[in-house]
């Protein structure tokens, strides 16, 4: 293991969510959670990815392993993220540190250094291939994680609908 990894998700994108949960064959999360903006409040986060190191690794080798996951996004479109990925993290990632990839209602992914942004881009493709990542069965770095969303949405959506 490299990373401890979860995913939070606004109110309204985990109701955003629930077809994805009964029809994961023809979609993925992404296509539902960022299709449209959940208020009105363009700063206000839809999803969050939160990762923390358990072993220390390069920054190239996070950024290798990215670029397999996202094969096929044109290569403009990863240099984009490459560059803000330079940014973000150093050249050593070292055990206990933490990382966080907001996606916003206006569309922009956010990364956080610690309680730091260190990173922004506005790149429809890249937020939502990001998101992929980590939720797309067929994409996911952690299947543990993936498997905890697809069981999980239904029941945290009934239980927030109780309050």
């Amino acid at each position: 293991d490299i990373y401890q990894v979860g995913l939070a998700l606004s109110q309204a994108s985990i109701e955003k969510a629930l077809p994805w949960t009964q029809n994961q064959a023809s979609s993925v999360l992404s296509q539902h959670v960022l299709a449209n903006p959940t208020t009105t409040d363009a700063k206000a986060p839809r999803a969050a990815i939160l990762i923390k190191f358990v072993r220390a690794i390069t920054k190239q080798q996070f950024v290798d392993a990215f670029r397999e996951s996202f094969q096929g996004v044109d290569t403009k479109d990863f240099d984009a993220l490459s560059a803000v990925l330079d940014h973000v993290f150093d050249e050593k990632i070292g055990v206990g540190s933490e990382f966080g990839f907001y996606w916003l209602n206006d569309g922009e992914v956010v990364f956080l250094k610690g309680p730091e942004v260190a990173g922004r881009i506005s790149n429809p493709v890249i937020a939502a291939r990001l998101l992929d990542v980590y939720s797309d069965p067929k994409r996911a770095v952690s299947k543990t994680l993936q498997s905890s969303i697809e069981a999980n949405v239904a029941v945290i959506n009934s239980k927030l609908q109780l309050k």
